[in-house]
């Protein structure tokens, strides 16, 4: 089956459900199989492979052969996957602890946790911080909508310069260490604009914070081996 076929039957499919507003996550992925989906990721508008917003005025057809205007909104994939020297407990601790994320964030962010002291991360913990982009001063609220330890846990962007940033960190336990995983799946806020504000900001800016934070890692609990060569970036 190619995209065009699969997106007629997602449109069919929507159609005959009468489901208008519905997210794709990876080319032939169900947005179910992703833990921790948030709700609010299902009542979005339309958004094509150029950033538009602006709903198709025709489409495949339908299951009887009418026009569907069912919206499929595409999003950008960020993963990373190495191993470190510490045990999974080691690892869970350190990741698990709020006082480590300005270690593991470049300084030129000036990361603030402004959550007040002490900060207890558990199910359902609201964690607030600003960061500063091109000096301007951003807040970001951050919801933890998973806790599994010391297996995963998945932080949701609740307020932030995103519309959507869904962050899944897993850890498994190898025979060198810990492999450490990170699946990030984020949407611009921007219309129209978003592709090149991605493509020429974004984006660079983001392989760069994740590569900052592989180094910090890997000085702090140890590093083995990449499983993934580099910090990488994909459409969806």
């Amino acid at each position: 089956m190619n995209r065009r076929q699969l997106e007629q039957v997602i449109r069919a499919a929507a159609a005959t459900a009468d489901v208008r507003d519905i997210v794709v996550i990876g080319s032939q992925a169900v947005l179910g199989s992703y833990p921790g989906a948030p709700a609010s990721a299902e009542n979005t508008g339309w958004a094509d492979n150029n950033g538009s917003r602006d709903a198709p005025t025709s489409g495949p057809p339908g299951p009887a052969g009418e026009v569907s205007d069912c919206r499929v909104i595409m999003y950008h994939q960020l993963t990373d996957r190495f191993i470190v020297a510490a045990d999974l407990q080691t690892t869970w601790r350190f990741f698990s602890s709020a006082e480590n994320l300005p270690r593991i964030t470049p300084p030129w962010l000036s990361f603030r946790i402004d959550t007040p002291a002490p900060v207890h991360i558990e199910a359902d913990s609201l964690l607030d911080y600003t960061i500063r982009w091109l000096g301007l001063p951003i807040r970001w609220r951050t919801k933890i909508i998973d806790w599994s330890p010391p297996r995963q846990f998945i932080d949701l962007q609740v307020k932030g310069p995103y519309a959507l940033w869904h962050h899944q960190h897993t850890f498994a336990q190898t025979d060198g260490g810990t492999e450490c995983s990170d699946r990030v799946i984020y949407h611009l806020p921007v219309p129209g604009v978003r592709r090149i504000v991605h493509a020429v900001a974004v984006k660079k800016q983001l392989l760069g914070i994740f590569s900052f934070r592989r180094e910090v890692i890997a000085r702090e609990l140890g590093w083995v081996r990449a499983v993934q060569q580099d910090v990488l970036i994909a459409g969806l």
